[in-house]
């Protein structure tokens, strides 16, 4: 199949929405994807005979950076900021090249085809992660070959942090997007249509959103509207490295095209910024219905969870060489000085040369069984550190949920024992406290968190998620009015 049609295949899945969610709940969630009735339906994999294979994945860095950079190249543009075609759909939030304009284009290791930039959108939540680290967004710019056999991504995470300043050419990224969220606002507020369908009410009780007429924002213009988009230009250091790697689209039809470059520094933007983009996302109005449609998870996220990489590599190559000093040789080589070289030449007894030969052999033997063991003890320590990593990843995607609804202290007991139940067999108390305290849920304090957490804890410092959930039940009522105490949780 030509890749225009696999294009038109895509264009046609997400605009349809209901074709595919990113809750599971419905039976067409991300788990579900490899059994859609999608032509040419690739969510299941091929078993890598495409040479791809499926994406997002999970990104580990091994040191092993190659510094040639040069095999990059990147093209800006010639799109102003009034060229472009802002969209928001149940999917979220996209930027397309206008008429007779480019939105830039580049080329990519281990191949001399350039790659023209079609357009580039935002999924809530990343999709790759990075030593186990999930970031608040991740923004594609998604590129075609000239030759139109298979596609490129230029990938990068963005991030937020209140003490960041608002990053100017993303704050008129939300500009376009807002203007065109009011635009729906305002229709559906002014229409007498408020009809139910594809069980878009069921999925809006996961989100807070305001009523339709009333999330009007004030529409800011650009800050120059003349001015040229450089969407290579967006992340907030020129000294990025990129990790790339085959794979595929992250959303139905999954099709195994994809040259993946994901950039391994963060673009930095404010948490104003962020909390607009995600009620862009999770607000979003469909004119059709005038109802809220995010096909958003249960937590608010627009993302694949990763794949599994199947033998692929992924190569990290660097723009600057910060990272070559802490890249070792297998082999390190030691450098004696002539002097010490002469004493040992004549102190050798030429004659115990099986006795040396043995107990080289013998240290050789001992010096491999203890890099061996120090491997696998380092690779077990990894893996430990990164299933924390992955878990402390999860309590912030939730805290950061509960921060972006409405009111912030008035989740129901279900819903907390819902969030708890993401956490797996076990749960830390640092996760605990970050879900429960702080006052997040009801009027709990610290010490009921303390509290509770302390009657389940299997004396290393975690608690089976099961048994909290069991807690939460018993606890009834109470939990919700914020009234529980130690002689509750006891």
């Amino acid at each position: 199949m030509k890749l225009l049609v696999k294009l038109a295949l895509l264009t046609s899945a997400v605009a349809m929405g209901a074709e595919f969610t990113y809750f599971e709940e419905g039976g067409v969630g991300p788990s579900h994807w490899a059994n859609l009735h999608i032509e040419d339906n690739q969510c299941g994999g091929t078993l890598m005979t495409s040479g791809y294979g499926q994406s997002p994945v999970a990104i580990f860095d091994q040191h092993e950076c190659e510094t040639d950079m040069s095999a990059y190249s990147f093209q800006p543009g010639d799109c102003s900021w009034d060229d472009l075609i802002f969209s928001i759909g149940s999917h979220g939030v996209k930027v397309s090249k206008g008429e007779g304009c480019s939105l830039g284009s580049m080329t990519i290791p281990h191949t001399s085809n350039t790659f023209d930039a079609l357009h580039f959108h935002v999924h809530t939540s990343s999709e790759h992660t990075i030593d186990g680290h999930f970031y608040e967004a991740e923004l594609h710019v998604v590129h075609q070959e000239e030759t139109g056999e298979s596609l490129a991504v230029f990938g990068m995470m963005l991030s937020s942090s209140r003490e960041a300043e608002d990053h100017a050419g993303f704050e008129n990224l939300l500009r376009g997007w807002e203007k065109v969220a009011n635009l729906a606002e305002a229709e559906c507020a002014d229409a007498n249509r408020r009809q139910l369908e594809n069980g878009f009410e069921v999925i809006q009780q996961r989100v807070t959103c305001p009523a339709i007429g009333t999330g009007l924002v004030e529409e800011l213009p650009f800050a120059d509207p003349e001015e040229i988009l450089d969407v290579y230009d967006l992340p907030t250091t020129p000294k990025f490295g990129v990790y790339t790697y085959k794979g595929g689209l992250t959303t139905p039809p999954c099709t195994e095209i994809v040259n993946w470059n994901v950039l391994d520094t963060p673009t930095l933007i404010s948490q104003n910024q962020m909390d607009r983009l995600y009620k862009l996302t999770l607000c979003y109005v469909d004119t059709e219905t005038c109802q809220h449609a995010t096909i958003a998870s249960r937590d608010g996220f627009t993302s694949r969870p990763p794949q599994n990489l199947m033998g692929r590599k992924i190569v990290h190559r660097c723009r600057v060489c910060e990272k070559c000093d802490t890249i070792v040789d297998s082999a390190p080589t030691f450098i004696m000085n002539d002097d010490e070289q002469t004493e040992e030449s004549i102190n050798v007894n030429y004659g115990d040369d099986d006795e040396n030969l043995g107990l080289a052999l013998g240290l050789f033997a001992a010096g491999a069984t203890l890099l061996l063991l120090a491997f696998v003890a380092y690779h077990v320590y990894a893996l430990q550190q990164a299933q924390r990593n992955h878990r402390l990843a999860v309590s912030n995607r939730i805290a950061q949920h509960i921060a972006l609804t409405k009111s912030t202290n008035q989740l129901s007991r279900v819903e907390i024992i819902t969030e708890l139940e993401k956490y797996g067999e076990f749960m830390t108390k640092v996760q605990f406290e970050d879900l429960i305290g702080s006052g997040k849920v009801g009027c709990m304090t610290d010490g009921d968190a303390n509290a509770l957490f302390a009657a389940l804890d299997d004396g290393k410092g975690k608690a089976k998620s099961s048994e909290v959930v069991s807690m939460l039940l018993s606890a009834g009522s109470a939990l919700h009015a914020g009234a529980i105490t130690d002689d509750d949780s006891a």
